[in-house]
């Protein structure tokens, strides 16, 4: 998020050029990584395979609602983005972890 919100008009010029899909795939990669590592601190015997599944959903998650953030020219406050996807995704990983054990 300070990355975009410090390089916003590269980020925007990317998204807005024939190489968007280059920007989400950047973004897909840091989210699922992000996830794997909350994952891993979480479960940390949690299985490779569902943890790669959460990393993968959750990861497109947030490099889609990044995008959207992108697309409304981060109109949406930093702290206001932050606080929507804590609502989002306060508890769901260790939900998903509960339900499979």
């Amino acid at each position: 998020m300070r990355y975009i919100e410090t390089n916003r008009h590269f980020c925007l010029n990317t998204f807005h050029s024939l190489n968007r899909d280059l920007l989400g795939r950047f973004l897909y990669r840091v989210a699922f990584n992000m996830v794997t590592g909350v994952v891993d601190d979480l479960q940390p015997d949690c299985s490779p395979t569902l943890r790669d599944e959460m990393a993968n959903f959750y990861g497109w998650a947030l490099a889609t609602q990044i995008i959207q953030w992108l697309v409304t020219n981060l109109q949406e406050s930093k702290v206001e983005f932050y606080q929507r996807m804590h609502r989002m995704l306060n508890g769901t990983l260790q939900q998903v972890l509960d339900n499979n054990r």
